[in-house]
């Protein structure tokens, strides 16, 4: 990114020219020629258009700079450095990601192919999946009885999400970018897989499917809005959406030191998550606070998957709530950490 202010007046009226770019740590600014000392001044730029010029860096300091030639004066006041990354995306207001060109979508698509497979291993069963008891409580609990006869999995891999309503559906699509996370079959129900395009265009005809589920995919996606505005459109009026993904940050993603996590993930903040749901179509019955990185701990120390069963759902679930009012996108602090990760939402196409 590089800002300069101007001000070839000296009247103290300024024109900002700036444009955006990869993050930096830093502004680029152009100055005349001069010789500097360190001042504590609120942060301004004086300078006439014309005269020799050089090259500076705002460093997160603030800086006059003085230079006299042909009896004038020229003045430039160092900005404070600011972190516009941080100011756009973690602070939550924007989804990274979501505005990408072209080329930027098919990097990342490449980047995070295989990615899971490779960071989760790849072991061709249903009966790793460790999230039942989350998904029945916050999801398919809240779905009307009767039976699904389409139903749609977004990054649903072996397709063990779908166990607990298995006997409710008739034919399964998923949508999934791995070539290794696949299987024939999902206890006797076959399981037909379709590529997914880095367009986030869907290869289905317009209301297609009675029930579409997505556990923690649409946060490995660039483009998250135009993905769940393609789910609005496959989704039969009257059809069925779940959707479960983090909603705080993951940490910092231009960091490489994120273990555990794949290069590209990245949380989707609530507000923006829900907004692109209601935007596609979809009239939310229901959005839950889940995963409490406590429900993870307490697993670890007693060696449960609260996750996979009734009551470890309903431990985190009281976890989730008491923490809910810490929720931040994105934490720096360790005790800004303890708040619920995820949200669940259930909502029916209108």
């Amino acid at each position: 990114m590089v800002i300069a202010l101007l001000d070839p007046t000296g009247k103290g009226q300024a024109r900002r020219i700036s444009h955006y770019g990869t993050a930096l740590d830093a502004f680029d600014i152009t100055v005349p020629a001069v010789s500097s000392h360190c001042v504590r001044k609120p942060p301004w730029l004086h300078r006439p258009l014309d005269g020799p010029e050089q090259t500076s860096d705002l460093l997160g300091y603030e800086t006059q700079a003085t230079h006299r030639a042909g009896g004038r004066m020229y003045k430039v006041h160092h900005m404070p450095t600011v972190d516009m990354f941080a100011d756009r995306y973690l602070s939550g207001d924007e989804l990274w990601g979501d505005e990408f060109t072209q080329e930027q979508m098919e990097e990342w698509f490449a980047d995070g192919r295989e990615a899971s497979a490779v960071l989760t291993g790849t072991t061709p069963s249903a009966d790793t999946y460790r999230s039942h008891g989350i998904n029945r409580l916050h999801g398919y609990r809240m779905l009307p009885t009767g039976r699904f006869e389409d139903a749609l999995g977004v990054g649903s891999s072996f397709g063990g999400e779908f166990l607990p309503v298995l006997d409710r559906i008739g034919r399964i699509t998923i949508l999934e970018p791995s070539a290794q996370l696949r299987s024939k079959e999902l206890r006797g129900v076959p399981l037909r897989y379709v590529d997914p395009s880095s367009t986030g265009d869907m290869p289905f005809s317009s209301g297609t499917f009675d029930l579409a589920v997505c556990f923690g995919s649409l946060h490995h996606i660039p483009n998250v809005t135009k993905v769940v505005r393609e789910l609005g459109r496959v989704v039969k009026p009257g059809g069925w959406i779940i959707i479960r993904e983090p909603v705080v940050s993951m940490g910092d993603w231009r960091s490489l030191d994120r273990p555990g996590l794949t290069k590209r993930e990245r949380g989707i903040p609530r507000h923006l998550l829900e907004s692109a749901v209601r935007n596609a179509g979809f009239s939310i019955k229901s959005s839950v606070f889940c995963y409490m990185p406590l429900s993870q701990r307490i697993g670890d120390l007693t060696s449960r998957n609260l996750y996979g069963s009734r009551v470890g759902a309903f431990i985190d679930r009281a976890l989730s709530i008491s923490t809910a009012w810490n929720y931040r996108y994105h934490a720096v602090k360790p005790w800004q950490k303890l708040r619920p990760s995820s949200v669940s939402i259930v909502a029916r196409r209108r």
